[in-house]
């Protein structure tokens, strides 16, 4: 390294220090930001405070998962991934009802639910777009759920629902 005047045309002058060789600095600790995803790169969503959540009603609704990471960490590149568990009732009519999977309003993941008589704690696994990934990110389970009768559809509305599980597992390996 050398040190040079002002306008780069003199030799440098004063005190003079040679310098055999540059350490890089040791890696910095884990942070730890309120509200944020934990440094560790695989984490359940009740380790981030989500609990087990449910959608009623013909029609089924919209579950939202936080993701919040801290704003200069990006997930490396291809290695980004949910495997996401959830329950659905047994009145659902797998043919006509599904589940689609959003992070911010970007289409990940989706499908028809499958089977006849309702099903718990089916899974669906999916890569996660590290373009999408930052301080205010939503991952949105959308439900769409149509009774297979249609007594379903009325007083009883609540008898269709679906539920995404807190041990649903995000893996998030970050720079």
């Amino acid at each position: 390294f050398l040190l040079s005047s002002r306008d780069g045309r003199a030799l440098p002058s004063g005190i003079v220090q040679r310098f055999e060789e540059v350490k890089r600095p040791p890696p910095m600790e884990p942070r730890r930001w309120r509200d944020t995803l934990p440094p560790e790169p695989q984490v359940t969503l009740k380790e981030i405070g989500f609990k087990d959540t449910t959608t009623r009603g013909y029609r089924g609704g919209v579950i939202t998962i936080p993701l919040r990471m801290i704003p200069d960490e990006r997930v490396e590149f291809g290695k980004g991934r949910m495997e996401l568990i959830y329950s659905y009732a047994a009145q659902v009519d797998p043919e006509r009802s599904r589940l689609d999977v959003l992070v911010n309003d970007v289409a990940v993941s989706g499908g028809a639910l499958r089977e006849l008589n309702g099903q718990a704690r089916a899974t669906v696994s999916f890569e996660l777009p590290p373009n999408e990934l930052g301080p205010d990110s939503k991952l949105h389970a959308v439900f769409n759920l149509v009774p297979r009768t249609k007594e379903c559809m009325g007083i009883n509305h609540v008898a269709s629902w679906a539920t995404v599980h807190s041990d649903s597992v995000l893996t998030v390996p970050r720079e």
